[in-house]
This record gives structure tokens, sequence and C-alpha cells, in this order.
């Protein structure tokens, strides 16, 4: 990919350069944002650009032989929320016609960026790359710092400190100093006073002088003189480096013996002990626990929406939908590509439809279960669900089955007469608040990183990497990307399976929780062989047992061969219970055993220390005993549903399915919709209340022949 590198002069966008080098990207062209000639700046009070040593950045560019772009920051900023809304009178603006004006010269399709902790700063370069059809490239996104900064240095980043602005740094002791000469001191700070090592707060900025991709120059600072802020506290100063800068021939033995080499440094191994090795890199280290998180306040109402009447009796937060579009309202007389993309919209104006009746809308959305039939029509499917879900999009796993319909879909939303007046709210990263509802409380927050780094696959589309909705936490399906380079990692379904497992579990560290407190684990394979290990190497990465379904189904996206979907509870597990009982088969000749799982956790309420949210997770697996050679589907749904709402007792009578999904092997099912009518009738009857039920047919389950997997507040 050729590349524009946007460039400050710091050591931060120089690294992530040569991350992108070695990745095996072209830099073709330097950006760089500077302050108007006429303002007499040297710095301006953005939150979005560093300036200082602004004068010096051509030098750079002369450096690596490239051409140098720049715009003047004309614009201040006037958005300052975490998730951006293009405004006219804004400073990205002027990034994006910097950028327009670069790829309206140079051939260009990606722009590298030196973010490693700001949300703030990715999101704003997110939204002007996916408006100019660019990818963002953000190597360094979560990199921990303490392990960062050594490596810039030792591979070869030589950057000078040209500003002070923290406890502990002072302009005599620490300007013009490289970052070698300082390392010690900024480790000894950040221990005693959190100062981050890299200056992700602020506290420092630095200017390049050399680095590998200097061709045959490096650069010398010289008239330096200090310029001290006059409101500057004495025990914090502030302070910036003013200077020139020469270049400097390099010598021969400077341009060989650096230790970094376009060869490595990609950071896109995985360890997977008896497995081998993924990649001939080093391993990333895991991501450090932030906020770093989009959050959408829900106030909840009481009461539903009229026109949910059969579900009224459930309460208003977390609900399931099921959609599966009639195929008999799709005009016949067009083409097959027509017809896939008629039954998508109708899926999702279905979609829009229910979640109206229930004073919801599409920002209320946590997680979107899609289920396809032939996933070479999935690119007409996504086009149009890319139309449907826009800013703050869900979760998603994306499976093959085979079925009539070409897609089936299910979705978990927060449901609330008061949701269309708070969707707007998410732009404020403080002041959550929620009300109280049936002792239930709800505040959405997601994970959307679309920038390609070595932390874990990027979503360019329009899902999230997560959602929660605490105390639940639902990670997207997870297949065995090799992040940096968006390509299936080699090495057969194992090393895919640890890969993409890995990938989950950095995606629930940004939402400070971990595969320890998973509870519900679903694994899509497409090889028998992988089956029945999939749950081995579960237990490999945590000592935590949830509820495991794994399930063989006939495609996967990018013809992958697993698929990990984890659901996370942050609470107590407060019950745990397991049983087997039995069920009279079809013919009379022989008993159906279900083996039941149940796990209950308890968490306090994010907004009521006092009040208790209760969550459920059911696991009813099916096994046909000696003798028994055919099944009465509604006898065993209604035994599924009666003994559910026996177990779920303690919720009450207001308990709330959040997901239900009935796996059920082909050969049982009726793939035209017959088994779901029959699970949805059985539950109406049986259970709490009315269920959407999602029947998922699948060639082969781990155990038995139907599992029921529920998910209940």
């Amino acid at each position: 990919m050729k590349v524009v590198a946007l460039v400050s002069g710091g050591k931060d966008s120089t690294y992530n350069m040569m991350q992108c080098v070695a990745a095996g990207h072209e830099i073709v062209a330097l950006a760089h944002l500077r302050p108007p000639v006429d303002s007499g700046q040297d710095e301006l009070d953005s939150p979005m650009f560093q300036t200082v040593g602004h004068w010096a950045v051509e030098a750079i560019a002369r450096c690596m032989d490239l051409p140098l772009f720049s715009q003047q920051l004309r614009r201040k900023c006037v958005n300052g929320s975490l998730h951006y809304k293009p405004a006219e009178e804004d400073e990205v603006e002027d990034m994006l016609c910097l950028l327009q004006k670069v790829k309206d010269t140079v051939d260009v399709q990606g722009v590298s960026v030196g973010a490693i902790l700001s949300t703030y700063q990715r999101v704003r370069v997110e939204n002007v790359c996916s408006r100019l059809h660019l990818t963002s490239l953000a190597y360094l996104w979560q990199r921990k710092q303490e392990e960062l900064l050594p490596e810039m240095i030792n591979r070869g980043v030589e950057a000078v400190i040209i500003k002070v602005a923290a406890w502990g740094l002072t302009p005599a002791k620490h300007l013009g100093k490289t970052l070698g000469e300082v390392q010690a001191d900024l480790v000894r700070l950040s221990h005693k006073c959190q100062l981050n090592v890299c200056g992700e707060g602020g506290e420092y900025e630095t200017f390049t002088l050399d680095c590998p991709l200097f061709k045959h120059k490096r650069l010398v600072l010289h008239s330096t003189s200090v310029i001290e802020d006059d409101d500057t506290d004495p025990l914090a100063p502030v302070a910036y480096l003013k200077f020139d800068v020469t270049t400097q021939e390099k010598e021969e033995t400077e341009m060989n013996t650096s230790s970094w080499s376009a060869d490595d440094g990609c950071g896109d191994s995985v360890l997977t002990e008896d497995y081998g090795s993924v990649a001939n890199a080093q391993a990333l280290p895991a991501v450090p626990c932030l906020s770093l998180l989009n959050p959408a306040t829900h106030n909840l109402s009481s009461g539903v929406a009229n026109g949910a009447s059969e579900k009224a009796d459930m309460p208003p937060c977390l609900r399931w939908i099921v959609v599966e579009p009639p195929t008999s309202e799709v005009v016949e007389a067009c083409t097959q590509a027509e017809r896939i993309r008629a039954q998508a919209e109708l899926a999702m104006q279905c979609l829009q439809d229910q979640l109206s009746a229930l004073s919801a809308q599409l920002t209320d959305v946590c997680q979107v279960q899609l289920y396809v039939s032939d996933m070479s029509n999935f690119k007409l499917i996504n086009d149009v669900y890319c139309k449907t879900f826009n800013h703050g999009p869900p979760a998603r796993a994306c499976v093959g089955l085979n079925m009539a319909s070409c897609l089936r879909m299910a979705v978990v939303a927060l449901t609330s007469s008061s949701s269309a007046a708070a969707a707007d709210d998410d732009d404020d990263n403080a002041g959550l608040t929620c009300t109280e509802q049936h002792h239930h409380c709800w505040s959405r927050r997601y994970l959307h990183v679309q920038s390609v780094s070595h932390w874990a696959p990027a979503n360019i589309g329009p899902y999230s990497q997560a959602v929660q909705a605490s105390p639940i936490t639902w990670v997207a399906g997870q297949i065995g990307l090799v992040p940096g380079k968006m390509v299936l990692v080699q090495g057969g379904w194992q090393v895919e399976g640890e890969l993409a497992l890995r990938h989950a579990s950095r995606v629930l560290e940004v939402h400070s929780a971990s595969l320890e407190v998973c509870a519900l684990v679903t694994v899509f394979v497409t090889q028998p062989q992988a089956l029945h290990h999939v749950q081995t190497m579960w237990n490999r990465s945590t000592d935590k047992r949830p509820v495991l379904v794994a399930v063989l189904v006939p495609c996967l996206p990018r013809q992958a061969a697993i698929e990990w979907q984890v659901v996370a509870v942050d609470g107590e597990q407060t019950g745990d219970a397991s049983s087997v009982d039995c069920v009279p088969s079809g013919d009379g000749d022989g008993n159906l055993s279900v083996e039941w799982t149940a796990h209950e956790y308890t968490c306090l309420s994010s907004c009521e220390a006092d009040v208790e949210l209760k969550t459920t997770v059911i696991s009813a697996t099916v096994v046909a005993c000696s003798g028994c050679s055919s099944i009465n589907l509604e006898d065993t749904a209604a035994h599924l549903w009666q003994r559910t709402r026996e177990m779920v007792t303690g919720h009450g009578t207001r308990c709330s399915v959040v997901q239900a999904q009935l796996f059920i092997q082909e050969s049982c099912c009726d793939t035209s919709g017959g088994t779901q009518q029959v699970m949805q009738a059985m539950a109406a009857k049986h259970f709490l209340s009315a269920v959407d039920v999602l029947v998922v047919p699948v060639q082969q389950l781990n155990t038995g022949f139907m599992t029921l997997q529920l998910l209940l507040t």
C-alpha cells in the first residue's frame, strides 16, 4: 500500500512510519499541519496536533527524500467530544483539506498516524480517512509505553525533547536531550507520579534527528534557546526549545549497523505452544486496561411502547429480537443479486420497525448475529448493512449456514422510551447517568477501532470490536486475522483459533475485562476435527469454565476455519448448577437425555450501589439415548422451556431474555422455519413470557444434536 505519513516531527509519527515499512507498505509522501504564517506562534493550543518544532519538519522530508505537503491550521477545535461529527469550522477539516490535496497529487491508499493511546486523535484520523476512502495505519495503537520507548531507542530513533510540561521535567535538565539520555528519568517519574513514559498525556514533545528511514543524511541541532510559558507553574514548568537544524551526511557505518530492518518490528506473532509460532516478529505485549470507550447513556423509562403488546410483560432493558424477512415480499422478476439485496433491505427495515415499536433505535443495538445462506452473497448483504448502521455500531458475528432464507438475523438492543433523546449524549466522556427500572440499570459503550494496528483486527466496516451494556460485554466474532496485515494467519485451524482467542482477550482488556469473566462462549468451526478440541484450546487460555458451545458450520468470513464469539459478565458468580433429565422420544422406544448447565452472576448497579443486577446463562443439550431413533420436537421444546422457567425463578416473573439461540443439527431441523415456530410457541406457552428464538441449523455440535443457549437478566 502507498502511504502518506502524518508527521509532527516527533518520535511516534517517525516510528509508526518504520512500522509501516516493516509491514510492507511504501511511504510516498509526508503531510504536516502547522500554525498560520501570520500568527507569529510556534505552538497552538490544539488537542489534536503537535505544532512545536513545525519549522524544522521540512528538514525531515529532505532526509527521507520525500515530498512534504503542508497545511496551515486556520480553524480551531469546536467539537471537543470523543466522537467527531464533521464541523466546517473545526481544525480536523484542515486535516481533511491537507489529505485531500495529497490524494489529488499522489497515488496513496493509506495514512500513517502515530497514535498510541489517544482515542480522541485516532477517531478523528479515522473519520477523515473514511471520508477520503483511505486506510488509517496506527501500528503503535495500544502498545505498552514502558516497552515501546526502549524499543524505539534500540531500533535507531534518535529524538530529542523539545517541550516539557509535567512535574519532574525541567527545561534546564531535559530540553535538548535525547530519549536515550532521559529514559531513566522518564521511567522513574512514571513510577513516582504516573507520568506517561511516551508522553501520551502531553508531558513532553520530541523532534526526530535521525532514524533508519533517513537515507543518507541526519539532522543536527544548533542555535537553541528556551522559551518559557509566561504563566508556568514553578513545580511543573512549561517550556519549549526554539532551535535550528542542519543536515549532516551519514557515515557508512550509521547506514549499515542499525538494529532495525524492514523485515522485523511488525509485532504480529502469537505464541501457540505446541502449534508453533505464527510469525517471525516480536510478540506484541498485552493491551493496557484504559477507558477508551465511547459512552452512550440511556435513561430507562417504565413501560413498553404500543405495538409490542405480545411482549409487554418483559422489562424495558435488554431485548433479543429475531429478524427473518419474508421472501414472499421480495419481487420475483429480478436478478439473483437484486433479490438478495431486496431481502437484506427488507430485513433492515423489519429491524427498524421492531426497534421503533419498542421506543428504540439503531444506536441502541449492542450485538448482531448475522447468518447467511451463501457467503458469496455477503458483500451484497453487507452493503445494505453498511447503509443501516453508522455511528456507534453494534458488535457483530457473521456465519454461513445451510438454510432456506438468504439471511437470518437477531440483535440485542437496549429498549427505552427515552432512548431517542439519549442518542446524542454519547459525545460526553464523563457524567454517565442512568435511572433504575425494574432494578436494572444500563449504559451502552462501544469500542470501534478502524485503524490497522498490531493490537487486534481493524473493524473498517460498521461493527464494533465490542459493545458493553454494563454488566454485559459482547465481543464481535473473532477470526485468525494477522492484525497488521489483515490476512488469515497460516498454519491451520489450531493457529487460527489461538490467534482469534488472543484478539478476543485483547478487546476485553480495553473494557477492563478478560477471558476470566466470560460467561458464554460460542465457537463456530468449519473443520470436523476442530469441533472437539476447542474446549482444550479454551482451557489452555484460562481456568474459567463458562458455558461453551461448539458447532460445525459450512462457511465463515474470509474462509476462516474458526470463529470465537464471547460474552463477558462483570459480576460475581453466585450460582452454579448442573443436572440431567429425560424426555420421552418421538418413537416411544427410548428417551432423550437433557444435560443442563446454569451459571448465575450478580453485580451491583453502576448507578445505585445497593441495587443488584442478576444475569443467568443456561445451556441445555439434548442427547439421544440408546434405542432412540426419533424426537418429538414439540414435546422436547415444551420440556426445555418448562425446566428453564424452574431454573430462573430467582429472577421473579419479570425475567428478560437477552439471547435465545437453538443450535440444532440440520437432520433434525426444518430449515424453512417450522422449528423456529415450534420453539417460539412452546416458549410463549410454558415460559415466563413470549420469546424470540433464533434457530440455527448446523452440521454438527460438539455434544448432542440440539443445544438451547440462553442469556437472561
